[in-house]
């Protein structure tokens, strides 16, 4: 008797080793882990990326290498991340998708540094997308945006109630606009250059809020920097130069300040308000525009110690036009005309 207890013991002892065993070697595997370093570019990278996502842990870190990781379909990030590349220089997303290159989602976190994302071919869609997370840029690149039916066209999009740091990127040679923010999407943007895009370098729409300051936007295809329908940023310190149209424009029932910009050389005006936008206007540099400041339709607002100077005789330095009715307040300007 004593013997068969032991065997039984034996055998459940066995038993228990092995099926502990299968199941580490089972589990192993599918661990999320802290950090993946992506393998070097292979000409189609959509399933290192999915793999790649698959074994992160939420809120790990993916590394990529220098080259040019190229997707034929959007990637879709619904973990929150820190994507981290080798400089906007030396690694590169580009993609070809219809849509958008790279789009943010599922109200994830999400610090991505050092990239250039790209859309290439022909396909209209922005280059990335945040849709519903809260997502902060550093030092990265956007360029491609194809615009076309449904699609935007921009660089980089935050829509709906997204969140967003933007510092030190390059947004140039979109279709639309280089940052665009919209619904009620709130997002800061700073240090960064949004140049050489076929409409605006920013463009805040919609509900929207948030902060451009010390950016530069110039010779984009319309505006510098364009704020439309309910919008309220705080524009500060920026450079808007030589844009088709304005250096800064408000249209809709816009709203927000613009502080201690400079606008120099802009095709039709350095501050254009329109609509019934009433934006406060506090102390920009304006000049070489042949309108430096002017407000039309039933615009509104706060004209305070701008200094508006001319480029030349048939230049005006505040014009107000149609029903606009600001209040005009300590401004330095010459040759101004009011309708």
């Amino acid at each position: 008797m004593r013997k068969s207890r032991l065997g039984v013991v034996v055998v459940t002892l066995a038993t228990l080793a092995a099926v502990l065993v299968f199941t580490t070697s089972c589990a192993a595997p599918f661990l999320p882990q802290d950090s993946i370093k992506m393998a070097p570019p292979s000409g189609n990278d959509d399933q290192a990326f999915a793999d790649a996502f698959k074994k992160l842990k939420d809120g790990g870190t993916v590394t990529l290498g220098e080259g040019t990781y190229k997707l034929s379909k959007p990637l879709q990030i619904v973990k929150s991340v820190h994507l981290v590349g080798q400089g906007l220089d030396k690694t590169r997303i580009v993609g070809t998708a219809e849509e958008v290159v790279v789009e943010f989602n599922a109200h994830i976190t999400a610090t991505v540094e050092s990239i250039t994302f790209k859309r290439q071919g022909e396909t209209a869609g922005d280059v990335v997308e945040v849709v519903a997370a809260d997502v902060t840029f550093v030092a990265c690149g956007f360029t491609g945006g194809i615009g076309g039916g449904a699609a935007s066209g921009n660089g980089l999009a935050f829509y709906n109630d997204s969140k967003g740091m933007v510092t030190e990127c390059v947004a140039m040679q979109n279709q639309r606009s280089g940052v665009h923010v919209q619904d009620k999407a709130a997002v800061s943007i700073s240090g960064s250059t949004c140049s050489q895009n076929w409409n605006a370098g920013i463009a805040f729409l919609g509900e929207s809020t948030g902060a451009a300051e010390k950016n530069t936007c110039g010779k984009n295809g319309i505006d510098g920097i364009h704020v439309q329908d309910n919008a309220k940023p705080l524009l500060t310190k920026n450079k808007c130069s030589n844009n088709r149209k304005a250096g800064i424009l408000y249209l809709g029932k816009a709203g927000g300040i613009a502080s201690q910009n400079r606008c120099v050389d802009n095709v039709d005006s350095g501050i254009s308000v329109g609509g019934y936008a009433a934006p406060e206007i506090l102390d920009n540099f304006i000049t070489k525009s042949p309108y430096c400041l002017a407000y039309y339709d039933h615009a509104a607002g706060v004209a305070r110690a701008n200094t508006c100077r001319t480029k030349g005789t048939a230049d005006i330095g505040i014009a107000v036009f149609d029903k606009a009715h600001p209040k005009l307040i300590a401004n330095q300007s010459s040759a101004n005309i009011t309708s």
